[in-house]
Formats: structure tokens, C-alpha cells, sequence
């Protein structure tokens, strides 16, 4: 496994593929997913329950505007660029 795993870190590092995401994923993914699981039984189901409480509303609104930024920016350099014109 371990042979596996660094032929596979080798071809990942010359390919410019970072490795760090990776590694974490395999490492924490498991825990991550039992601990949603959980809480989504404990919930009913309802993703509205990750932002009940006020810091984590606020951590989860900062969380959706950071993924959301890339898509901010190119509509406003596409938006930018055909008032230019």
C-alpha cells in the first residue's frame, strides 16, 4: 500500500498536482463523513441545522461567500468588460 500510495504521490508532484488536499482527505474524510452523518440524523435531515446558532451562521455564511468569490469575480470582470465596450 504504501509503495502504492508514493507512486502515486510521485506522479501527482510531477504532474503539479498538489499533494496536501489529498493526503488530508484520506487522513480526515472518514471522520468528517461519520460526524455529517450523525448530524444529519440527529437533524432529520435538515441542513438548516448547521447554522442555527449564531457563530456557526456566521461561519457558514463567510464559508458560502469565500466558495461563491470566484464566481463573483468573473461576473464582475464580465460585467466590467461589456460596459466598455
Amino acid at each position: 500500500m504504501a509503495l502504492a500510495f508514493g507512486v502515486l504521490g510521485y506522479f501527482m508532484e510531477e504532474n503539479g498536482i498538489p499533494i496536501a488536499p489529498f493526503v488530508l482527505g484520506i487522513v480526515v474524510g472518514p471522520l468528517v463523513e461519520q460526524n455529517f452523518l450523525t448530524s444529519m440524523m440527529k437533524s432529520g435531515g435538515s441542513l438548516i441545522a448547521f447554522f442555527d446558532r449564531p457563530i456557526a451562521a456566521v461561519v457558514g455564511v463567510i464559508t458560502l461567500l469565500i466558495w461563491a468569490s470566484p464566481i463573483i469575480a468573473m461576473l464582475r470582470r464580465q460585467n466590467s468588460r461589456s460596459h466598455r465596450v
